[in-house]
C-alpha cells in the first residue's frame, strides 16, 4: 500500500494498525511531538517495518542558511530599518512636509543595509527588499500614498510570514538532546537496528541532515 499524507496530524495518523511496510518522512515528523509520532508510526508499520527518517540537524546547510535568513528578516523588521524608514517617508509624503528629512533617513538606512550585504554575502533578502524600497522612494511622485501604504503593509506581512515559517523550522531541529530522545524510544523492544546516518551532498560535502 503506497499513501501519501496531508495536512494530518503526525501525532494522530488516520491508517489502522500494521497497514504500512515502510513509513518515509523527508523533513517531516520532526515538527511533531516526538513521542506521540513514533509511537503512530510504530502503529501503523507492520512488524518487521521499517522507518526512514530524513531529518533536519542543527548542522546542516539547509539549517545555516535559515539561520542567515533569521538575521535577514530581524534587520529588516528592526527599528531603523529601510522598511521603517520607508514608513517614515510615506507618512512626510501625506503631509507633503520634511521629505528631506525623510528622505536623508532613508539613504542612512539603505547605507547600513548594503554594509550589512558587503559583510554577510549574499544577503539575497535584505538586497531583494532594499532594492524594491530603493526604486519607489526614487520615483514615489508615481505611486498614490495608499499604493505606498499597501506595499509597505504586503511586505511586512511576507517577512512576518517568512519570519513564522523560520522559527517553525528551527524549532523542529534535530539538537543532541532532541536525538537522545529520538534513540531512547528507539531502544524500545519493539524497534530494532537504529542507525543514524548524517546525509551529505556535492563536492562540497554539505550536511543536509541525519538519516535516520
Amino acid at each position: 500500500r503506497l499513501s501519501c499524507v496531508y495536512e494530518t496530524a503526525a501525532e494522530k495518523l488516520t491508517f489502522s494498525d500494521a497497514s504500512f511496510d515502510v513509513d518515509v518522512s523527508q523533513y517531516g515528523l520532526e515538527y511533531a511531538d516526538l513521542d506521540k509520532t513514533l509511537a503512530e508510526v510504530e502503529r501503523v508499520l507492520t512488524a518487521g517495518g521499517r522507518l526512514l527518517w530524513l531529518a533536519h540537524n542543527d548542522k546542516s546547510l539547509v539549517v545555516e542558511q535559515t539561520q542567515d535568513q533569521s538575521r535577514q528578516v530581524e534587520l529588516l523588521l528592526a527599528s531603523g530599518s529601510p522598511l521603517k524608514a520607508m514608513g517614515s517617508l510615506v507618512a512626510k509624503i501625506k503631509k507633503r512636509r520634511n521629505l528631506e528629512h525623510a528622505h536623508q533617513k532613508l539613504r542612512t538606512a539603505l547605507t547600513a543595509a548594503e554594509q550589512y550585504c558587503f559583510d554577510h554575502p549574499p544577503a539575497k533578502i535584505i538586497r531583494d527588499v532594499c532594492t524594491v524600497i530603493a526604486e519607489t522612494a526614487q520615483n514615489w511622485q508615481a505611486f498614490r500614498p495608499q499604493d505606498l501604504d499597501k506595499m509597505l503593509s504586503d511586505s511586512r506581512s511576507r517577512l512576518i510570514a517568512h519570519r513564522q515559517r523560520i522559527n517553525d523550522l528551527l524549532a523542529a531541529v534535530i539538537t543532541p538532546d532532541r536525538e537522545e530522545i529520538i534513540r531512547g524510544h528507539l531502544r524500545q523492544p519493539s524497534w530494532e537496528n537504529a542507525s543514524f546516518l548524517t546525509l551529505r551532498i556535492g563536492a562540497a560535502s554539505s550536511q543536509i541532515g541525519t538519516l535516520i
